[in-house]
C-alpha cells in the first residue's frame, strides 16, 4: 500500500474515532452530573431528614399531649378544646423523665425525688409538676439531664367534664367521650418530647431534648370533632343549681321529644388536667353520678301506678285507708306520716302525691311483683340499649330484682318502695319520666350527633330510637293528672306550687348518719315541663342529704327558671 493510500484509510478512521469519544465524555459528563445533583439534594434537602433519623437512633423519646379534636355542644359551641403541642420555656407543667440518662447535682436530684418520685427508674415517662411548685423545683428539672421540664397547656374543658372525660399523658382518652370516641378526637400527628443520648445512655453536647411530631395530615384536617346533644347555657345552668346544694349528686335533662341529653351534670366536679391529684380527694369527684345507679325511694312509686293501671286497676274505684304503718310479715313499714295516724283513705293519685308508703306497698301486693317488674323493664331500667346510646364506658344501668328477690312479702314491700332489689340512674329516671310526657313511649337516651376522624370518616347517629311504648296513652294520661296533683297539693309543692311542671320526690334510705346520728337520705327529685306539650324531662339526685322535697326538687326548680326565661327570650 503506498503512502497516500495510508493516509487516505487514516483519514477515514478518524471520524469514527472521534465519535466513540465523544460518546464516552457525554456519559462521563452525564454521570458526574447525576452525582452531583444527587449530592446535593441529599445535602441540601434531605440533610434535615437524615440528620434527624441519624439522632432518632441514638435518641430516647416519649409521647406527650398533641393537638385533639374538639368535643362541641349540639350548636358547636366547644366544650372540650386543645392548644398546642409542647413548649420549652416556663412556667413549667410537666416533665419528661429518661431513667436512663438521669446524671445531674445530687442535691438537685434529691429535690426532684421528693416530688416526682424515683427518677433513674422505670421506663421514660412524663409526669405533671404539682400546680404550686417552687422556684428550685424548676430550676432543679433545669440542672439534671435527663429531666426535660416543658409547658403544657392541655385540654381546656369549659363543661360537662365527666360526660367529656380524660386523657392519658400521651392525649389517649381514659373515660367519657374522650375514650369512646379516640378513632375520632385523636390527633392525625403526635407529639413527643425526645433527648439525644450516646451508646451509654449520656445526653450527647448540643443536640439535648427537643419536641418533635409525627404523623400525616389527614383527608379532612388534623382533628376530627365529635358533636354531642348537649346544650351549653343548659348545660352550665345545670351545673350551677347543683352546685348550690353542696352536696354530690347528679342532674339530666332530656328533651322529651327526642330522648335527647341536653345537660348532664355531676357533682362535685373535677380537673381531668390533674387525674392523679383527683384518684385521691374526698368525695370520689371523677364519678359521674348521672350514670351510677341509686335506690330510686318514692320515685318508683310511678312504675307501681304505672303496673296497676296497666293491669286494669280502676284508679276511682282503687282505695286504701292509710293508718300510719302496715305490717309485712314479721316486718313493719311506716308512713312519713305515721305520727299523725296516717294519710286516711287514699287513692292511686294520693299515693303518688303524698307519698304514702303503706298504699303503696298495699297496692304492689295487689298487682304483683312480676308486673312492677314488667314495667320497670318497659321504662327501659336496667336497658343496656340506654347505656350504648350515650357512649360513656363507665355508664351503669340500673337494676330489677330477680323473682327470688321479690319472692317474699318483705322483698315486693322493699320494691313497692324503691328499695334493696331496685337501683335506677338518673339517666333511667329522666327517660321515665318522659316516657310518661309523651304518651307512654320510650326513647332511648342519647349524646352524641355526629363524630368525624381526621380522615374524612363521618358517622351520623339517629335524632330519636323508639324503645316501645311502656304504657298506653290513657294511661300516660292518668299518671299525668296524679304527677301534677303531686306538686299542687303534694310532697313536691313547697318547693314548686304554682309552677307549670309535674313530678315526683323521692327519700332513699342509705343506711347512714350524720355526726350527731340522723339518718342520711338520698334525695330525688324528677319530672317535666311544661304540664301541656313537655318539652324537656329532669332527674336529681343528691346524696346523703335532707328530703328530695327539701333538697331535689329546688334544683329542679332552678333548672326550670331558667330554662323557661330562655323560652320566652328565644320566642320574644
Amino acid at each position: 500500500m503506498t503512502s497516500s493510500q495510508r493516509h487516505a484509510d487514516g483519514g477515514h478512521e478518524r471520524p469514527g474515532e472521534a465519535l466513540r469519544l465523544g460518546f464516552v465524555l457525554w456519559v462521563t459528563v452525564s454521570v458526574f452530573l447525576f452525582l452531583l445533583a444527587r449530592c446535593a439534594y441529599i445535602c441540601l434537602v434531605r440533610g434535615p431528614v437524615f440528620t434527624e433519623m441519624a439522632v432518632a437512633q441514638r435518641a430516647l423519646s416519649v409521647p406527650v399531649a398533641s393537638a385533639r379534636g374538639a368535643i362541641t355542644d349540639r350548636e358547636g359551641e366547644v366544650l372540650a378544646a386543645s392548644a398546642g403541642g409542647p413548649a420549652p420555656g416556663p412556667p413549667f407543667t410537666h416533665a419528661a423523665i429518661f431513667p436512663q440518662a438521669v446524671r445531674g447535682p445530687s442535691s438537685s436530684i434529691a429535690v426532684l425525688e421528693r416530688s416526682l418520685g424515683p427518677l433513674s427508674a422505670g421506663n421514660p415517662r412524663v409526669v405533671r409538676l404539682p400546680a404550686d411548685h417552687s422556684h428550685e423545683l424548676a430550676e432543679a428539672a433545669r440542672s439534671v439531664v435527663g429531666v426535660v421540664p416543658f409547658q403544657l397547656s392541655g385540654r381546656a374543658v369549659s363543661a360537662a367534664v365527666h360526660a367529656v372525660g380524660h386523657l392519658s399523658a400521651a392525649s389517649v382518652g381514659l373515660d367519657g367521650l374522650e375514650a369512646s370516641f379516640q378513632w375520632a378526637l385523636g390527633s392525625a400527628r403526635q407529639s413527643y418530647v425526645r433527648l439525644a443520648v450516646d451508646a451509654d445512655g449520656r445526653c450527647i453536647a448540643g443536640l439535648g431534648a427537643s419536641a418533635s411530631s409525627r404523623g400525616a395530615q389527614g383527608g379532612a384536617g388534623w382533628t376530627g370533632y365529635v358533636r354531642t346533644t348537649l346544650s351549653l347555657p343548659l348545660q352550665r345552668a345545670a351545673e350551677e343549681a347543683l352546685a348550690k346544694q353542696g352536696a354530690p349528686g347528679a342532674v339530666v335533662v332530656l328533651d322529651v321529644r327526642t330522648g335527647q341529653v341536653l345537660a348532664m351534670a355531676s357533682a362535685p366536679v373535677y380537673d381531668p388536667g390533674d387525674v392523679a391529684a383527683e384518684l385521691g380527694r374526698e368525695g370520689a369527684p371523677m364519678l359521674n353520678r348521672a350514670v351510677r345507679a341509686y335506690y330510686p325511694g318514692s320515685v318508683f312509686k310511678v312504675v307501681v301506678a304505672a303496673a296497676a293501671l296497666e293491669a286494669g286497676v280502676r284508679p276511682q274505684e282503687w282505695r286504701y285507708t292509710d293508718e300510719g304503718s302496715i305490717a309485712v310479715g314479721s316486718n313493719v313499714f311506716r308512713c312519713a306520716a305515721s305520727e299523725a295516724g296516717g294519710h286516711g283513705s287514699v287513692g292511686i293519685g294520693e299515693m303518688l302525691a303524698l307519698s304514702c308508703n303503706t298504699a303503696a306497698i298495699a297496692l304492689a301486693e295487689e298487682v304483683g311483683a312480676e308486673a312492677i317488674r314488667r314495667q320497670a323493664q318497659a321504662f327501659g331500667i336496667g336497658d343496656y340499649a340506654f347505656r350504648a346510646r350515650l357512649h360513656l364506658p363507665s355508664a351503669l344501668s340500673g337494676r330489677i330484682g330477680s323473682v327470688y328477690d321479690t319472692a317474699s312479702e318483705a322483698g315486693l314491700a322493699n320494691l313497692a318502695l324503691g328499695q334493696l332489689h331496685v337501683e335506677m340512674t338518673p339517666v333511667e329516671a329522666a327517660t321515665m319520666m318522659a316516657a310518661v310526657a309523651r304518651g307512654g313511649e320510650v326513647c332511648v337516651p342519647s349524646l352524641v350527633l355526629e363524630a368525624e376522624a381526621p380522615s374524612g370518616q363521618r358517622v351520623v347517629y339517629p335524632a330519636t330510637v323508639s324503645g316501645g311504648q311502656a304504657v298506653s296513652p290513657a294511661t300516660a294520661e292518668t299518671l299525668r293528672h296524679m304527677l301534677e296533683q303531686a306538686v299542687d297539693a303534694g310532697t313536691a309543692s313547697a318547693a314548686l306550687g304554682g309552677l307549670d311542671c309535674a313530678g315526683k320526690t323521692g327519700t332513699a334510705q342509705t343506711g347512714r348518719v350524720n355526726e350527731r346520728g340522723q339518718p342520711l337520705y338520698n334525695a330525688w327529685f324528677t319530672g317535666y315541663a311544661p304540664r301541656r306539650e313537655p318539652r324537656i324531662a329532669v332527674a336529681v339526685v343528691l346524696e346523703s342529704t335532707r328530703s328530695g322535697a327539701d333538697a331535689a326538687a329546688p334544683v329542679f326548680r332552678d333548672i326550670l327558671a331558667f330554662w323557661t326565661r330562655t323560652q320566652a327570650q328565644a320566642s320574644s
